[in-house]
């Protein structure tokens, strides 16, 4: 055991190790209290944590190939999310691009994914007849 002194309030207790600083349970709850607080006010804080979960999501990411080209899609992290992506962008435009030229009506399969992104049919021609 390891005489520690708390840093909430101050008093002795034996330690188990010596990276404990934390006397009792009450102290804990207070202690996670200020630093939320601190966590949330501050936006430098608040910045670098969001930055060390996007590199460590970066490194543990599982690679995920492209339903439609079969390329490795990169995933997003928004901030506090990590947002799997199983399709580029570029490649759902295309097939959905594809499915409508083919005369599908119903919003199945690709049209579906186009649809959740929030891409119309029309946008979608829009988009397309521009890059060509």
């Amino acid at each position: 055991m390891i005489r520690q002194k708390c840093k909430i309030c101050g008093k002795l207790f034996d330690a188990r190790q010596k990276n404990h600083t934390i006397c009792s349970p009450e102290c804990r709850k207070i202690n996670r209290t200020i630093s939320n607080k601190t966590y949330r006010q501050d936006p430098v804080i608040r910045h670098k944590e969001n930055l060390r979960q996007k590199e460590w999501h970066r490194k543990h990411a599982k690679i995920i190939p492209c339903r439609f080209c079969g390329e490795p899609v990169e995933a997003e992290f928004n901030g506090f999310l990590m947002i799997r992506k199983t399709y580029h962008e570029d490649c759902m435009l295309k097939k959905a691009y594809e499915a409508i030229r083919n005369g599908e009506k119903t919003y199945g399969g690709v049209l579906r994914f186009a649809a959740n992104k929030g891409f119309t049919k029309s946008e979608i021609l829009e988009i397309m007849e521009e890059q060509k």
